[in-house]
């Protein structure tokens, strides 16, 4: 199981017709110069148009969720703010409280477009990832076969000492208890290979003793 979501194409897909949805609306919203003081209403406006457009419902919470969405909300809001507040001249405002609105209005602008940026370099890090190619790594099965390589050098090895063994038997003796060739012709007899050399080769001998393996 790779645990991918059979569903994820068909998910994508919508997602997409749904982006289509939303910016179709907002070119008609920005058109008719339509402008919302609260992004929440601006979903809800939204939210009907695809409600209609797909013959389902669609909540201005789904909208809200998405980042994709989410971004082209904002962007729309922080365009029709600047528009209502780039002609208008603070100073010459004798009404200290509106021109505290078009400062809070120029303010709220300049925070849309900084949530914008911010979510706008989210999504395309996702995408980056997305497209990106992730490294592979080595297969279970190149891991098997390096292993099975190896193994089968050692059991060639281990029969080619026994070959030699055989050939020279009298001149040299395995000494299967203290794990070790000996040279047999020599007095004392001299250690050819020693314990810690030869111990693959006895536990071999020992594992196929039933088969022949053992001197």
């Amino acid at each position: 199981m790779t645990g991918k979501n059979p569903f994820a194409g068909w998910q994508q897909a919508k997602q997409e017709r749904r982006e289509a949805l939303v910016r179709e609306f907002l070119a008609y919203m920005k058109k008719k110069r339509m402008r919302c003081e609260y992004i929440t209403d601006l979903a809800d406006m939204v939210a009907k148009h695809i409600g209609e457009q797909e013959g389902t419902s669609c909540n201005r919470a789904t909208l809200l969720r998405n980042k994709r969405y989410k971004a082209l909300l904002l962007s729309y809001m922080a365009h029709s703010l600047a528009e209502g507040t780039d002609a208008i001249d603070r100073r010459s405002l004798k009404d200290p409280k509106a021109g505290a609105l078009v400062l809070a209005a120029e303010v709220g602008a300049e925070n849309l477009r900084r949530e914008v940026v911010r979510l706008k370099a989210y999504i395309s890090e996702l995408e980056a990832a997305k497209t990106k190619p992730v490294p592979r790594k080595a297969s279970k099965t190149s891991s098997d076969e390096a292993v099975d390589d190896l193994r089968r050098r050692h059991v060639l090895t281990c029969q080619a000492l026994l070959a030699v063994l055989k050939h020279f038997d009298g001149l040299l003796r395995a000494d299967a208890d203290a794990k070790r060739v000996m040279d047999a012709s020599a007095r004392p007899h001299k250690v050819v290979v020693d314990e810690k050399l030869a111990t693959p080769f006895f536990e071999w001998m020992h594992l196929n003793r039933e088969v022949g393996g053992a001197a």
